[in-house]
């Protein structure tokens, strides 16, 4: 299964912006690109999300 990033940041409760830091500093990378070259991430696991998303000393932007 694969998720978009609004639906990833949808289900963790932090913004799209906040996911692409994420990605950008290397915490939560997506599993790949859409054609269109959107993130998607596959095979997200909730430990993944949970450990990236509930970190705040991260400065989330």
């Amino acid at each position: 299964m694969s998720y978009s990033v609004g639906r990833v940041a949808d289900l963790a409760g932090v913004t799209i912006r906040t996911l692409h830091h994420y990605d950008e500093i290397g915490l939560l990378s997506p599993g790949g690109r859409s054609a269109a070259g959107y993130r998607i991430y596959k095979s997200l696991t909730w430990s993944d999300c949970n450990r990236s998303c509930s970190t705040g000393s991260l400065g989330s932007p």
